[in-house]
């Protein structure tokens, strides 16, 4: 391992992930549908203080493991706020997931090709479209990254000492494992197949295979077992078989066979939709994972980072259920071989032919991504918002500039001056449309104005929501764990009881039936507030009326 990272050049990276990651968890409301599951089943925990069973309302919730429960409810906990904690506190987790997979990512590049190396792939790892959304948002993924990536900085030391017997190769084992098994408390065994097919993959285009024996599988056995199997034994104790039913047979066997959740797509997915996961990045990533390739039989350190992308790209290809963030555990290969292409003067750019189309593909890729991401926002602020704004405009601008500094023509700029620009170009047109462009079109946040007219309209303090017509996690969240989902009938007879502390929303052309249904107690009750909008989960339009009791 070659060489090592100056505090300067850490606290650098820290400034640029904080740049590029945080702006806009404070300003975007929670997200439908799998972010606002997450956040609700955390808070019923923490109102609850039941630690071990994960719910969603009544419903159990066990599609993953705690670990980022556990994560989350400790944040709400540090800062004090517990149940009341509003979304920004939750998200904090995945910012720091994401900023801890960067400067990993920095860690594992500088010692394996240098600390130029190592800070140019830390800063791409930190501005790249895959990680940027997922460290904004409360889920797993940022966080299961982060032990991916630490992970295999700890395989990658084992492998690249070889066969050193010694006190530091001990040390690393364990980390390794240490790890393994917090990536799977968050998520299951992603970290174990990613790290399990980059060490078979070494062990069969690798004749030196005398690495394999230092890292001491027993330990880790028994290291994955401490981490997991008290609240495995634990959950398995209180829900029976409804957890290993639910997570291994519906969950992670289900997405393998069928695509769930109509996100089931033929292979070549994440080919063809390379361009955009990895930008501003999709052209200098490809030259540089070409350019590793061609080193594959000569360079150690090459052949680990292939053996890393390659195997777990074919697999999840394979994989019926496609979705963005899956390939996101192998985009910090691309970016560690990103960083080497840039700072050795000695790297070769791919000549074979078949690699000059796959740049070219890239590079075309590139512009259509990038142009885009440039005028969506002025799109949808034209389409669905109030008409175009400054923020908009501004905000295609740094998309454009960072697009075009990491085409071709940015080569005469120096590395570092140009990643670092890509970066701060990159930051921009993220805050702006985090923190102005979307929050700013009221029409799709619907669950957010539906929880302020409740909030101000509440009959009494205890009331809860009794709704149809739209049944998205998130109001759940923002309005209170007693909102209610329900179907017509359920208002109907909401209404009908004549509850004083009665607040109910329906779609506007079920006024007629309700009344109907209900008689003379609906005119008990008084209009709150109307809500319209779209439903960006289903793409339906949304009209809604709120009453509640006088």
């Amino acid at each position: 391992m070659r060489s090592s990272i100056t505090i300067r050049q850490t606290l650098a990276l820290l400034a640029i992930c904080l740049a590029t990651m945080a702006p806009g968890i404070w300003s975007l409301p929670p997200l439908d549908r799998d972010e606002s599951r997450y956040l609700q089943a955390t808070k019923q925990m923490l109102e609850t203080g039941d630690y071990v069973d994960i719910r969603l309302q009544e419903a159990p919730r066990y599609k993953k493991p705690i670990g980022i429960y556990w994560l989350q409810a400790g944040a709400a906990h540090v800062t004090g706020y517990r149940e009341e904690a509003p979304v920004v506190i939750y998200r904090l987790v995945s910012v720091a997931g994401g900023v801890l997979a960067a400067i990993a990512t920095m860690w594992l590049a500088a010692g394996m090709f240098g600390a130029s190396a190592g800070l140019l792939a830390g800063i791409a790892m930190a501005t790249m479209v895959g990680l940027i959304f997922e460290a904004r948002i409360a889920k797993t993924d940022a966080a299961l990254l982060a032990t991916v990536v630490l992970s295999q900085l700890f395989l990658a030391r084992l492998y690249l000492m070889r066969s050193e017997n010694s006190g530091s190769a001990r040390r690393t084992a364990l980390a390794f494992w240490v790890f393994q098994g917090l990536g799977i408390l968050i998520k299951g065994p992603i970290v174990v197949l990613i790290s399990g097919l980059t060490s078979i993959a070494l062990l069969i285009f690798d004749r030196n295979r005398d690495w394999i024996r230092s890292m001491r599988f027993g330990w880790g056995l028994a290291i994955i077992a401490l981490i997991n199997l008290p609240w495995l034994a634990w959950i398995s104790w209180k829900s029976g078989a409804e957890f290993w039913q639910e997570a291994v047979g519906r969950d992670l066997l289900g997405k393998v066979v069928a695509g769930q959740e109509s996100h089931g797509f033929p292979p070549g997915y994440y080919f063809l939709t390379y361009s955009l996961f990895v930008w501003p990045f999709g052209y200098l990533a490809l030259r540089a994972g070409l350019s590793i390739l061609n080193r594959f039989r000569i360079d150690a350190a090459a052949r680990f980072l292939v053996c890393w992308y390659v195997p777990f790209w074919i697999l999840i290809e394979l994989i019926t259920t496609k979705l963005p963030h899956y390939m996101l555990p192998a985009y910090p290969a691309m970016a560690i071989a990103l960083g080497w292409h840039l700072s050795d003067p000695t790297a070769d750019d791919p000549e074979k032919r078949w690699q000059v189309w796959f740049l070219r593909l890239a590079m075309f890729g590139q512009i259509i991504v990038t142009l885009g991401l440039a005028v969506a926002p002025a799109i949808l602020e034209l389409e669905i918002g109030s008409g175009i704004t400054f923020a908009g405009i501004l905000t295609g601008i740094f998309i454009l500039a960072a697009g075009n500094i990491a085409s071709p023509p940015g080569d005469r700029i120096r590395p570092l001056t140009r990643i670092t620009s890509i970066a701060i170009a990159s930051a921009g047109a993220y805050a702006l449309l985090t923190v102005w462009v979307l929050p700013g079109i009221d029409r799709i946040w619907i669950s957010r104005n539906i929880a302020e007219i409740v909030e101000a309209q509440k009959p009494c303090p205890d009331a809860s929501l009794v709704i149809t017509g739209y049944y998205e996690p998130s109001l759940v969240f923002a309005a209170g764990t007693n909102t209610q989902l329900t179907n017509i009938d359920g208002v109907i007879r909401q209404i009908a009881a004549g509850d004083q502390c009665t607040i109910v929303a329906f779609p506007a052309n079920t006024l007629p039936v309700i009344r109907a249904k209900t008689g003379g107690a609906m005119d008990a009750l008084m209009l709150a507030g109307q809500v319209k909008g779209l439903n960006y989960s289903t793409g339906r339009q949304v009209n809604l009326f709120i009453y509640t009791s006088g």
